[in-house]
């Protein structure tokens, strides 16, 4: 028995102007409007009344709804003449990682706090055999003022039965996706994990996707520490079986994180004091 989605059915009058697009896409556009003086995000998804891609969608994001890493569906919107259907949600705030990356001066340890979170929301996601497949820097979304992140776009992802389910199909985008997706082999969860290794890959080297023998190269003359090189190649596993689940590399972030943070603050503690007369003493 198919088990019915309960979602509120919106009137788009209700959507206040302005209205502005955000972008467009394989699935659809997105535009950015207020909700009951509430900004929010509509994507207008053609050919979709009985589509079951934007059925898919609609499901997926309705079982997602608890969490706070997902944007909340406010509801739906049905125009049965034109064949369409608006899905109004919460417009996440912020900027893509991407984008605050490259525009911030950010920490190692901040890096590090935001690996660990972005690992806890993918396994959130297998946990209820979500596979995402479509993980990089432009589809996570950071709010400057509390450092909360989103994952955005779900047109990609797939509700699978079990965690051991395979899929098929290309899906994703070039440098993310796992070699079993170009090699047009079934593929699970683990396409996930390989996604996630190009994201932290970029997060802590501000460099994208590359080949995995200049990848190599890269981690070891940047800087980055052993752990983290650790953690990197082994999402970048080429058997998928290799390959860690979300969960085991949230609590490896999580022990390296919290080390070093006690490092960190040994070394405020330890930061020597520079007194007024010293300043005194060495003027010329």
């Amino acid at each position: 028995m198919k088990k019915k989605i309960i979602m509120e059915e919106i009137s788009m009058s209700d959507l206040e102007p302005p209205q502005y697009k955000l972008g467009s896409g394989e699935f659809g556009r997105v535009f950015e409007a207020t909700f009951r003086g509430k900004p929010v995000v509509y994507k207008i998804m053609k050919h979709a009344i009985h589509n079951s891609v934007h059925e898919n969608e609609l499901k997926i994001l309705y079982s997602l709804r608890d969490v706070s890493h997902v944007p909340r569906v406010y509801g739906f919107a049905r125009c049965p003449e034109r064949d369409i259907l608006y899905l109004i949600m919460e417009k996440a705030p912020g900027i893509t990682l991407y984008n605050y990356v490259f525009y911030n001066d950010i920490s190692f340890l901040w890096r590090l706090y935001m690996a660990k979170n972005i690992c806890r929301t993918i396994a959130h996601l297998h946990e209820r055999f979500v596979l995402y497949r479509d993980l990089k820097p432009d589809n996570i979304v950071i709010d400057p003022s509390d450092h909360h992140h989103f994952l955005i776009d779900f047109g990609l992802s797939v509700q699978c039965a079990s965690i051991d389910e395979r899929v098929e199909g290309m899906a994703g985008t070039p440098g993310y996706m796992a070699p079993e997706i170009y090699m047009e082999k079934q593929y699970g969860f683990p396409i996930d994990i390989y996604s996630l290794g190009m994201t932290l890959y970029f997060l802590f080297t501000h460099r994208e996707p590359e080949r995995l023998s200049v990848l190599y190269y890269r981690l070891t003359h940047l800087n980055v520490p052993r752990d983290i090189q650790m953690i990197i190649l082994d999402c970048l596993q080429l058997n998928p079986r290799d390959r860690p689940t979300a969960m085991d590399l949230h609590n490896r972030l999580t022990d390296i994180y919290t080390r070093w943070r006690r490092v960190k603050q040994v070394q405020k503690k330890k930061k020597p004091q520079q007194r007024w007369w010293s300043f005194w003493w060495c003027r010329p």
